[in-house]
C-alpha cells in the first residue's frame, strides 16, 4: 500500500506532468473526502436510524456495527492518500516522502513560520520581498497557487543536471534528416549550456615489458624493460598504454602534454589506443587496436600490445619507432606520440628510448557534444614513393580495427590529378562563369559530369582500378566506404610525421560510375561530409567569449569591394548584440597591429588578391600560360577582363614567394611570417582571394600553411583563382552561418551546398584547413540563413 501511495504521490508532484490534469484530480479528490467523509460519519448512528432504513430493519446490531467500521477505514483509507495528495501539490516529493519527510508538511500547514528551503532557494535570485506584515490580501496570489509554483521552480533546478545530461546523450544521437543538410533543433540547441568538470592533468604512459601480457594481467616490476636496455630479439614482449596522473613507464622524467580530455560530466569514458610500427620489419604486433576506460578524475586502466622484435640479417642492432594514437568513442583524435629509438640487439645496452610529440597535434574539443557525428577518420602516413593511409571507423559505438591502404600513392600521380583539378576550376572561372552567376541546367549537368570523372580519377587513385578475381584489399576498403556516414557528419584527416604535405581534392572525391549511370551530386565527399584536417596547434581555441570580434581587410580595388564591405556590415549589425565588426585594415602598419595585438580577434577575413606559387616552378609556368590564354579570350575592356588583367601582371612580379595585395599595401609570406601575431585566441582565417590554397603535395609554405603555423585553430582558402562574382557572396553566406551559431565545417558545407543548388559549383573550390567544430558561442539561429540567390548578387 505504501508503494502505491508513494508512486501516486510523486506522478501528481511532478511538475513535468500536465498541471491542468493534475489539478483536476485534486479537486476530484476534494469531492471524494467531502462524500466519503459524511459516509463514515453517517456509519456512526446506523443502530439509530434502523428503524427508517427498510433493508436494515432485520440486521442485528452487530452487524450494523461491522458495516460501519467497513465504512470507515475504506473511506479512510481513501481520504488519507487524496489528502496527502493535495498536499503534495505544496512541497516537494522524493522516494523517501513516507518514510519521515514531515518537516515540509509541517511548513506546509504553518504558512506563518520560517521560510522554507523553497523560497530560500527562489528568493536568493530575486529581491527581498515585502513583509507579510505589509502585504495586503488582493496583493498576496492564492496560497495554493503560490506554493504549487515554487515546487515547481524546486524540481525544475534540482532536476537540471539530469536534464542537461538526458540531452546532450540525445543529441549525439540524432540523424541529421533536415533538407537543408541543417542538424535537427534538438542537436543544434543542445540544451542548456552544461560545465565540463573539472579534473586533474593526466598525461600517456607508455611501458614495455618482457613476455606477452594478456588483458587483465597484472605487470610485474621486474619485468620492466629499461629505458636503455634493448630489446632482445625474437622474444616476445608487451607494450602497455594508460593515461596516469603520475607517469612511470618511458621517458618517465621529461615534460609532456596532458591528454586532451573530452569529457561532458561524470561518466566513465572508453579509449581506443592505436599502434602501429612505423618499422614493421623490426618490430611486429599482434593487434593494432585495443580499447580501455578512463573513469572520471582518475587513473584509467590499460592497453596491452604485444609484439616479437626482429632483427634484420647482418646488423649487430636495429632501431625502431612505434606511433600510438589515443581516440575517444566518436573518433577524435586525443593524443598521437611516438617512441623513438627502441633498440633491437643483443648488446648490453642501446640508445636511450624517448617519446616525441609531432606536429599534427589534437587540439581542444568545444565544449558540449559535437552537433556532427564523424563518419570515419584517415590517417595518412609517408612510404617510399609517395603515401598511405588507414581508415578507422566503427561499427554502432564500436571502433573497428584500422583498415590499411595496402597500396602506395605515388607522388607523382598525385601531383596530376591536383593540377588537373586545379586548372578544371580556373577553366569555370576565367571561362563559362567569368560572367555568368548562374548555370542552366543543362550546362551545370555537364559540369557535373567533369567534376565526377575527376573525382573518380581520384577514386581510382587512392583505392586502385582492379576488377573481379584482382580486385584486392584497397579496392575492398574503396567499397567499404562508399555510402559511409550520414550527411552531414565529419571525415577527419590527420596526417603523421612526414605527411604533412599530402594535400588532396577531397571535396570532388566520389565513388566510380557505372558507363550508362547519371552523376548523383549528393555522392561528391564535398557535398556529403564536412571534412576537417587537423594541423599542427595549441590545444585551446579560446573563442568562447562575447562580444565576437571580426577584423576584414579588403581591397578597395577588388571587384565588388564597396558593396561587399556594406553587405558584411549590414550582417555585423544583424548580431550587434554579440558581434564587434572592427574597422576595415586599409594598410600595412593596420594589419601588423590587428594581427599583433595582446588579444587577437576571433575571426580574420581577408578579400583581396593573393597567390601562392607552387613548388614546381614549372607546373606553375604551365598554369599561368594556360590562364592568360583563358583571359585572352575574355572581351578587351569588360571589368572581367580588367580584374584578371591586374592579378596577372601582379602575379608575374611574385617570383617564387606567396604575396597578398589589397589597396596599395604589398605583404610577402617572409615579410609575414616575421611578425608574432594571434596572442590570446586561435582565431579562424577566411582567405577569400586568388588561389589562397594552392594545390600542390609536398608544400612547406603558403599563406595557408603560415596561419596555421601562427596559431589559427582553422584556415579556409581557395584551390584556384576565384573570381569576385562568386567569393563575395561565398563570403557573406560562411560568415552569416558562423554568426548565427554554426561552426566552420558546418558553415562552409551549408554555404557550398547551398550554391550547389543555385546551380554554381565553385564552392567546391574552396578547402577548410583546421577542426571543422572551430566556432564561436554564439545563439544557434532556429534554421541556417539561406545564402542570397547567384541571381540577386
Amino acid at each position: 500500500m505504501n508503494g502505491w501511495i508513494a508512486r501516486l504521490l510523486r506522478l501528481l508532484a511532478n511538475p513535468r506532468r500536465v498541471f491542468g490534469l493534475r489539478r483536476l484530480l485534486i479537486e476530484l479528490s476534494g469531492l471524494l473526502d467531502v462524500v466519503l467523509g459524511a459516509a463514515a460519519i453517517a456509519s456512526l448512528f446506523l443502530p439509530a436510524l434502523r428503524a427508517q432504513l427498510g433493508p436494515l430493519q432485520g440486521w442485528q446490531d452487530w452487524q450494523l456495527l461491522a458495516l460501519g467500521a467497513v465504512l470507515i477505514l475504506g473511506g479512510g483509507a481513501l481520504v488519507v492518500p487524496s489528502l496527502l495528495a493535495r498536499l503534495a501539490s505544496h512541497v516537494e516529493v522524493q522516494d523517501s516522502f513516507l518514510a519521515g519527510r514531515s518537516s515540509w508538511l509541517l511548513r506546509t500547514m504553518q504558512r506563518g513560520s520560517a521560510p522554507s528551503d523553497a523560497s530560500r532557494e527562489l528568493s536568493s535570485s530575486a529581491p527581498p520581498p515585502a513583509s507579510r506584515a505589509s502585504r495586503t490580501a488582493a496583493e498576496a496570489p492564492p496560497p495554493e497557487e503560490a506554493w504549487m509554483r515554487e515546487a515547481t521552480e524546486i524540481y525544475r533546478r534540482r532536476e537540471q543536471a539530469r536534464m542537461r545530461e538526458a540531452v546532450a546523450r540525445q543529441a549525439r544521437q540524432l540523424q541529421q534528416a533536415s533538407p537543408d543538410g541543417a542538424a535537427p533543433e534538438e542537436a543544434r540547441s543542445g540544451g542548456p549550456e552544461a560545465e565540463v568538470p573539472a579534473e586533474t592533468d593526466r598525461f600517456i604512459d607508455l611501458t614495455i615489458y618482457r613476455g606477452h601480457l594478456y588483458q587483465g594481467d597484472a605487470p610485474a616490476p621486474a619485468d620492466r624493460v629499461d629505458d636503455l636496455e634493448p630489446l632482445p630479439p625474437e622474444e616476445g614482449c608487451t607494450l602497455e598504454v594508460a593515461i596516469r596522473r603520475e607517469r612511470t613507464g618511458i621517458a618517465a622524467g621529461a615534460e609532456a602534454p596532458r591528454v586532451r580530455n573530452p569529457r561532458k560530466h561524470e561518466e566513465s569514458l572508453t579509449i581506443y589506443a592505436r599502434v602501429r610500427s612505423l618499422d614493421p620489419e623490426i618490430l611486429e604486433f599482434e593487434d593494432g587496436l585495443l580499447d580501455f576506460e578512463w573513469p572520471y578524475d582518475a587513473d584509467s586502466g590499460t592497453a596491452l600490445f604485444r609484439f616479437t622484435p626482429h632483427k634484420p640479417a647482418g646488423r649487430d642492432d636495429a632501431r625502431a619507432s612505434i606511433e600510438v594514437r589515443l581516440y575517444s568513442a566518436e573518433l577524435e583524435l586525443l593524443e598521437l606520440v611516438e617512441i623513438r629509438d627502441i633498440t633491437v640487439g643483443e648488446a648490453p645496452t642501446g640508445a636511450l628510448r624517448t617519446l616525441a610529440w609531432p606536429e599534427a597535434r589534437p587540439s581542444d574539443p568545444t565544449t558540449g557534444p559535437r552537433r556532427w557525428p564523424h563518419a570515419f577518420a584517415i590517417h595518412v602516413f609517408a612510404v617510399p614513393g609517395g603515401y598511405s593511409f588507414e581508415v578507422l571507423r566503427r561499427d554502432g559505438e564500436r571502433p573497428l580495427p584500422p583498415v590499411a591502404l595496402g597500396r602506395t600513392i605515388p607522388s607523382g600521380e598525385l601531383e596530376e590529378l591536383l593540377r588537373r583539378v586545379r586548372d578544371f576550376w580556373t577553366g569555370l572561372v576565367v571561362g563559362v562563369l567569368a560572367t555568368q552567376r548562374q548555370l542552366t541546367l543543362a550546362s551545370y549537368g555537364k559540369i557535373l559530369d567533369k567534376m565526377a570523372g575527376l573525382g573518380h580519377d581520384g577514386w581510382r587513385l587512392l583505392f586502385g582500378n582492379r576488377r573481379g578475381a584482382m580486385a584486392g584489399s584497397s579496392e575492398a576498403l574503396g567499397e567499404l566506404l562508399t555510402g559511409l556516414g550520414e550527411r552531414g557528419s565529419i571525415v577527419q584527416v590527420s596526417y603523421a610525421a612526414g605527411a604533412e604535405g599530402f594535400v588532396f581534392p577531397w571535396s570532388v572525391l566520389r565513388p566510380p560510375l557505372a558507363r550508362d549511370e547519371t552523376p548523383d551530386p549528393e555522392a561528391f565527399w564535398g557535398l556529403r561530409y564536412q571534412i576537417e584536417q587537423l594541423r599542427a596547434g595549441p590545444r585551446s581555441n579560446r573563442l568562447d567569449d562575447e562580444p565576437v570580434a571580426v577584423a576584414t581587410v579588403i581591397d578597395p580595388d577588388f571587384e565588388q569591394s564597396g558593396e561587399h564591405a556594406e553587405h558584411l556590415r549590414a550582417i555585423g549589425a544583424e548580431h550587434a548584440e554579440h558581434v564587434a565588426l572592427l574597422a576595415a585594415i586599409g594598410d600595412r602598419e593596420d594589419l601588423f597591429e590587428a594581427l599583433e595585438q595582446p588579444r587577437a580577434a576571433h575571426l580574420y577575413y581577408f578579400f583581396c588578391h593573393g597567390y601562392a606559387p607552387g613548388r614546381r616552378p614549372a607546373m606553375a609556368r604551365d598554369a599561368l600560360a594556360a590562364l592568360r590564354e583563358k583571359v585572352g579570350a575574355l572581351a578587351e575592356g569588360s571589368p572581367e577582363r580588367a580584374a584578371w588583367d591586374t592579378w596577372l601582371r601582379r602575379t608575374a612580379e611574385m617570383g617564387d614567394e606567396a604575396k597578398l595585395f589589397f589597396g596599395k599595401a604589398e605583404l610577402t609570406e617572409s615579410q609575414l611570417s616575421r611578425g608574432e601575431f594571434f596572442a590570446g585566441r586561435r582565431p579562424i582565417v577566411f582567405l577569400n582571394m586568388c588561389q589562397s590554397a594552392d594545390l600542390l603535395p609536398a608544400m612547406s609554405s603558403g599563406l595557408t600553411r603560415l596561419f596555421l603555423d601562427r596559431n589559427a585553430a582553422a584556415v579556409v582558402g581557395t584551390e584556384c583563382p576565384m573570381t569576385a562574382v562568386f567569393a563575395a557572396p561565398f563570403g557573406e553566406a560562411v560568415l552569416r552561418r558562423l554568426l548565427e551559431g554554426a561552426e566552420i565545417g558546418e558553415a562552409v558545407w551549408q554555404a557550398r551546398r547551398s550554391f550547389h543548388e543555385a546551380r554554381n559549383p565553385l564552392g567546391f573550390a574552396y578547402t577548410l584547413y583546421g577542426r571543422a567544430d572551430a566556432g564561436f558561442a554564439l545563439p544557434r539561429a532556429k534554421a541556417p540563413a539561406d545564402a542570397r540567390t547567384i541571381g540577386q548578387v
